[in-house]
């Protein structure tokens, strides 16, 4: 599921040992929203190497509230924020 912000969107991958994976509004907009079709594969939609990559969360012990911090920090425009 991608769920879009004003700045940011969260791209959340649902299976055990998965990620949210946050990317600046720009650059999903342009390289990634039009991969979302049926079919595609996981792989195409995690892009850690460009430039408009935030961070990615893990599906973790405490991911939850740790997810909780980050969002907080994100909708405020603070890509920068690490736990």
């Amino acid at each position: 599921v991608a769920m879009k912000f004003t700045d940011f969107v969260v791209v959340e991958f649902s299976r055990v040992g998965n990620a949210a994976y946050f990317y600046k509004k720009d650059g999903f907009n342009r390289d990634l929203e039009p991969k979302l079709t049926s079919g595609v594969r996981e792989s195409e939609l995690k892009n850690t190497e460009d430039e408009y990559f935030i961070n990615k969360l893990n599906h973790s012990r405490n991911w939850t509230s740790r997810y909780d911090e980050y969002m907080a920090n994100y909708l405020q425009g603070y890509f920068h924020y690490h736990h």
